[in-house]
């Protein structure tokens, strides 16, 4: 039961599955490592961005968003990896 609002809840009561996990980012890596390695692709950008205090993201329940942008020839090619985290499962 929750006494006080959802932003308040989250800071007094963090929970770790609301990020990506050390073993999912291992994972994200190895696909990157993957496509530059196998198909001469250049890591043209990266970022890892928390949106779990960002109320005008969180309302889609997205708490971590990591994002790689690759160059293939003269094409570019984004990936959007993100965390969903809702707590009001059914």
């Amino acid at each position: 039961m929750k006494i006080f609002g959802d932003l308040i809840y989250d800071k007094l009561f963090p929970d770790k599955i609301k990020r990506f996990t050390s073993d999912e980012y291992v994972i994200i890596e190895n696909i990157i490592d993957l496509l530059i390695n196998k198909f001469n692709v250049e890591l043209r950008h990266s970022y890892k961005k928390d949106l779990q205090n960002n109320y005008n993201y969180n309302y889609n329940y997205i708490t971590e968003e990591i994002r790689k942008e690759l160059k293939i020839g003269s094409n570019i090619l984004t990936l959007n990896f993100e965390n969903f985290y809702c707590d009001k499962k059914k």
